[in-house]
């Protein structure tokens, strides 16, 4: 998932539809049975702490999560930049990177499989 992308539900619908209807044609056999993300994005204990109405919580309950690993790399590289030793203490920060500040051990990289 690239950074900045929009997980509005109806954006996401879309991209599932899009991606069905892509890779049917490029490759028509053997049917294609799933969809499988692993994301920082998707880390069930990082998307427990944020609010009902997230989009990233949204798109997370797509699918069902099949692994976790805790480290925190990609999470913080997506929220603080691709150099850091730990979370910065920045200006004005989004509730995202004030929820990693606060909870950097509830980030890490899950693996997710939608059954189609």
């Amino acid at each position: 998932v690239p950074q900045g992308t929009d997980l509005s539900t109806d954006k996401i619908s879309k991209s599932f539809s899009d991606a069905q209807t892509l890779f049917g044609k490029i490759y028509p056999k053997p049917e294609f049975k799933a969809f499988l993300c692993y994301s920082w994005l998707l880390y069930p204990d990082m998307t427990k702490l944020l609010p009902e109405d997230s989009k990233i919580k949204a798109f997370a309950k797509n699918f069902e999560i099949i692994g976790t690993v805790q480290d925190n790399e990609q999470a913080f590289e997506n929220l603080f930049g691709k150099t850091y030793k730990r979370p910065p203490k920045i200006k004005n920060p989004t509730s995202l990177q004030k929820l990693a500040e606060e909870n950097p051990k509830a980030f890490g990289f899950a693996c997710g499989i939608i059954n189609l």
